[in-house]
């Protein structure tokens, strides 16, 4: 192992120990560094927040867990944040937390004590250190204003303030020089925040990723059109940062892959899913919460923003924009059922904070559940991989073609 920067900080083994009355959680350290520790609830989990530390965890550090803890996973927040998350089998309390200091050749320790508890004193307990804990805005950000934004969070109006502008007043947004049309491709989660876990324990994020650089490189053949990822690599992305990506490049179209797993193996099969306030079907609505909560990874648990926010968002939301969306998702559904098994119903819609924003049309490809021993084994295929990124060509220059000849 490289040793590390003099000024950087590696995390460089962690571990567990206990049993369901009382767990320790360890990670050595280069150095000691600054730390802060917290639970928080749906699920149950156990928060350290840590300045800029690198991860260089070797093979004893699975992240499986023992005792109160379920599992646990690290990873960047971006350039000088870090985050561990300990998922726990239940409500549990931070009994102490301490570091020690490295001597006799020994590294320096982070140890956090979990002991098991009820749920009301687990609550009580959260109450109690949200309270105390400050809360730090957030650095502005370009897109932050009601006039602009899109994206969770969006600041609510305080009465006697200005109505956000309506869809009329809204500028629209430049159109490109060259005339190529901007698509910006989603890769779900990443980094800390695996995903949905297959029967086989393929991670989401590695397949989903893989799937988007597909389409990229099929897409990239075309000179008329401009492809962007979110991410390109095992990076962590807020909801509010994968939309931002689209409304800062003026995208023309904006497609978030995903993979999930549902209850029943035999459930299977592609679906093409649009935003709405009120979802078509009861699957739609657990899927979407259930994506919608991915931030909670980050540490932004959208549970109360986004019942503050979500009638602005769908006011905000343009009725042309979403028709377009709509419109998209059927040309790729006629064209994904040629290549690949769909759903019994293709193409849905429900409340997908990542698909708000009201000047891209945008869609989410569930591309199949690895929860599925058949789904899984054609996720990591990639011939599957090439005939679903064709179909999903086919679409794109079906759905542009038909636009520019409405327009003219």
């Amino acid at each position: 192992m490289a040793p590390a920067h003099a000024e950087e900080v590696t995390a460089i083994a962690a571990r567990v120990a206990g049993d369901d009355g009382k767990t320790r959680f360890v990670a050595d350290l280069t150095r000691p560094v600054s730390y802060s520790v917290y639970v928080l609830p749906n699920p149950y989990r156990v928060m350290i927040d840590l300045p800029g530390v690198a991860f260089d965890l070797g093979p004893g550090s699975s992240g499986s867990g023992l005792g109160l803890v379920s599992a646990y996973r690290f990873g960047p927040l971006g350039k000088d944040r870090s985050r561990i998350v300990i998922d726990t089998t239940g409500p549990v309390l931070i009994a102490k937390s301490f570091l020690v200091k490295p001597e006799d050749g020994q590294p320096a320790r982070l140890v956090v004590d979990l002991v098991k508890t009820d749920e009301k004193t687990f609550r009580m307990a959260h109450e109690a250190d949200t309270a105390a804990r400050p809360q730090v805005p957030a650095e502005p950000e370009a897109d932050d204003t009601v006039q602009t934004a899109t994206a969770m969070p969006l600041p609510v109006p305080k009465p006697g303030t200005e109505a956000p502008p309506t869809a009329a007043e809204r500028p629209a947004p430049a159109k490109r020089a060259d005339g190529k049309r901007v698509i910006v491709i989603d890769p779900g989660h990443g980094g800390i925040d695996p995903g949905a876990i297959g029967i086989r324990r393929t991670k989401e994020k590695d397949v989903v990723l893989a799937f988007s650089r597909a389409l990229k490189d099929k897409l990239g053949a075309n000179k008329n059109y401009e492809v962007i990822l979110t991410r390109d690599d095992d990076t962590f992305l807020s909801l509010k940062q994968r939309v931002k990506v689209a409304r800062q490049n003026q995208a023309d179209l904006f497609i978030a892959v995903h993979a999930d797993t549902v209850r029943g193996a035999s459930v299977r099969g592609a679906t093409l899913y649009t935003v709405s306030e009120k979802a078509s079907d009861a699957e739609a609505e657990a899927l979407a919460q259930k994506e919608n909560r991915a931030d909670i990874i980050g540490g932004m648990d959208l549970g109360t923003e986004n019942e503050e926010v979500t009638d602005i968002l769908i006011e905000l939301a343009q009725r042309e924009t979403k028709n377009h969306s709509i419109f998209f998702a059927k040309k790729a559904a006629t064209q994904l059922q040629l290549v690949t098994h769909m759903t019994g119903k293709p193409t849905r819609s429900a409340g997908f904070v990542v698909l708000k924003a009201p000047d891209v049309p945008s869609v989410l490809l569930e591309l199949g559940y690895l929860s599925n021993k058949a789904d899984e084994a054609l996720l990591v295929s990639p011939k599957w991989q090439a005939q679903v990124t064709e179909a999903m060509a086919k679409a794109i220059d079906t759905y542009f073609a038909t636009e520019i000849a409405a327009r003219q």
